[in-house]
């Protein structure tokens, strides 16, 4: 013989006699709970209960990107944390070029610049690299040695510092 269990429609008859208990002792509830937390369990319902007021909601669109710069490119060189060093615009903070990476091997700090004979994916533009080609491999001060090779960097392509 099989007996089949089947969820009856509506709740069970113990969940609405709870449910009618918690109701009938509602305000005893809510008095032992501010008692509890020192009134902040009523301020908490009364705050989610009160209508905020209506704020008028501004929708703003940009079609193509972000707006347009409004002010001339101000190009300045970095070093970032994780050892790249590129040239970004100090106004925007976009990266307009990516100089090289500082690497470090068997113990020593070395500048790699962004050349295509180094197999960098998106070499730097034919001019810079002409520029730092001899500081390709240039072993760096360890205290020190990032900040002179950012302010050499940048004294040679006549850009500012950051």
């Amino acid at each position: 013989m099989v007996e089949i269990i089947s969820r009856r429609d509506g709740p069970r008859p113990e969940d609405v006699r709870l449910r009618a208990l918690l109701e009938k002792n509602r305000p005893t509830i809510t008095a032992i709970a501010d008692q509890l937390s020192q009134g902040k369990y009523s301020a908490s319902k009364a705050a989610k209960n009160a209508v905020a007021p209506e704020v008028e909601k501004k929708m703003i669109h940009l079609v193509g990107g972000s707006a347009p710069a409004t002010r001339e490119a101000r190009p300045c060189v970095r070093a970032t944390i994780n050892g790249r060093v590129v040239v970004v615009d100090d106004n925007s903070g976009r990266q307009l070029h990516h100089l090289g990476e500082i690497r470090r091997r068997d113990g020593e700090i070395h500048f790699v610049l962004a050349s295509a004979h180094n197999k960098f994916p998106a070499p730097a533009p034919e001019e810079i690299v002409v520029a730092l080609d001899d500081l390709d491999d240039a072993e760096l001060a360890p205290d020190g040695g990032e900040e002179a090779l950012v302010a050499e960097i940048a004294r040679r392509l006549g850009f500012e510092t950051q």
